[in-house]
């Protein structure tokens, strides 16, 4: 019997070996507030954590598509630098 021989090995981080949820929910927090929406109970902004942040901003807050975008923008600045770590 041969053995086979792995080239690449991936890992599937996102809510197996690390937990997203302080990391998204801070960033959509920063984002809200860059908008004027003070939002300080992270445990509201789960229902965030897995569908489209537009879809997401829209339904929940009203957002225009154009308001969603901008908080969008918001969200990757924070993500960027401190959410995802």
């Amino acid at each position: 019997m041969g053995m086979t021989r792995y080239t690449h090995l991936l890992f599937d981080l996102d809510g197996t070996l690390t937990d997203p949820k302080e990391g998204i929910t801070r960033s959509v927090q920063y984002a809200l507030g860059r908008m004027g929406i003070e939002e300080p109970d992270l445990d509201k902004l789960t229902p965030f954590i897995g569908p489209p942040l537009q879809v997401s901003l829209r339904e929940r807050y009203g957002f225009t598509p154009e308001q969603a975008r901008e908080a969008i923008g918001w969200y990757r600045e924070y993500f960027t630098e401190r959410g995802m770590f």
